[in-house]
């Protein structure tokens, strides 16, 4: 495990998420959970991945309370990141994956995405003169959603039905804490084989398959 001497980047996400942990295999001993890093001082980096509801002991219904936690999360990692003593610095927050809503419900994973990009927009405004990047990345349908198969409708759909990796998303990650993107703020990648460039399309295959019904939970996020 990396020392908190050694990590410059501090790494938020629920435990067992395959985000996060691919996130710490890319970044190798340049990050460590955040729980394992010192103080702010020595930072010049962050990575909040967002869970679901669930993965914060909130029930799915409790939409306030887990936007809430989401939010007021992420508006204080930046603020420990701005605080800091490195002439630069960057958050990168990953949002909950697109197949999150067939399971967790549209209605919390979609306003909490919403609340999440306005605020990475203000927080890039707020508090870019002192040297923070902020950015997002939108992980697709992962892989390992259940009942997921092949989606032809995807521009860049995988052999044998696979989806977003969480590789994917750490490469993005990694993009976007390095001095590659120096001069990006305030955006947001999607990483998702094209499907939210056709998201109805998306919408028609997951319908053939019987994972979305018309009171389901996964339609109203996918549609917009």
């Amino acid at each position: 495990m990396t020392s908190a001497a050694q990590a410059t980047v501090a790494v938020y996400s629920p435990t067992g998420s395959a985000i996060g942990d691919a996130v710490l295999d890319q970044l190798g001993t340049t990050a460590a959970r955040a729980e394992d890093t010192a103080s702010p001082g020595h930072l010049h980096g962050a990575v909040f991945v967002t869970g679901a509801p669930g993965e914060y002991g909130i029930e799915d219904e409790r939409v306030g309370a887990y936007v809430a936690h989401v939010v007021e999360a992420a508006t204080a990692i930046a603020t420990t990141l701005a605080s800091g003593v490195s002439e630069s610095s960057a958050l990168v927050i990953v949002l909950p994956p697109l197949s999150d809503t067939l399971s967790a419900g549209a209605t919390p994973i979609s306003i909490a995405a919403g609340a999440l990009v306005g605020l990475c927009r203000a927080l890039a405004v707020d508090l870019g003169d002192r040297g923070l990047r902020v950015n997002l990345v939108q992980p697709g349908l992962m892989h390992t959603a259940s009942s997921l198969g092949p989606m032809p409708t995807i521009p860049l759909e995988r052999p044998g039905g696979k989806h977003t990796e969480a590789v994917d998303v750490a490469h993005a990650v990694e993009f976007l804490l390095s001095d590659d993107s120096s001069y990006i703020t305030g955006v947001q990648l999607d990483v998702d084989g094209g499907v939210s460039e056709d998201r109805h399309a998306a919408v028609s295959v997951l319908w053939a398959d019987g994972l979305l019904t018309p009171d389901g939970p996964g339609l109203a996020a996918l549609l917009t």
